[in-house]
């Protein structure tokens, strides 16, 4: 259900331009990522990397989308 809740989600961000509200990335993250990346995207040392001020993220936007892509895809294959 959580992949296709996800799924949803990114094809309205892309119907809108990949907007830039707030709100609905906090609902997204909410609902996909905060199990493993936690509240303040902190990660879990070991397990999941922090997303939280990552300087990798940060540097390019394209791949900041395409981490959460994968990240995705890999809840899909193991669940």
């Amino acid at each position: 259900m959580k992949k296709y809740i996800f799924c949803i989600a990114m094809m309205g961000l892309a119907i809108q331009g990949y907007s830039q509200n707030a709100t609905k990335g906090k609902g997204v993250y909410d609902k996909v990522c905060i199990a493993c990346h936690q509240a303040a995207g902190q990660g879990i040392p070991g397990a999941f990397p922090p997303l939280a001020k990552s300087d990798y993220l940060n540097a390019n936007a394209d791949r900041a989308v395409n981490a959460v892509l994968r990240c995705e895809s890999r809840h899909q294959r193991s669940g």
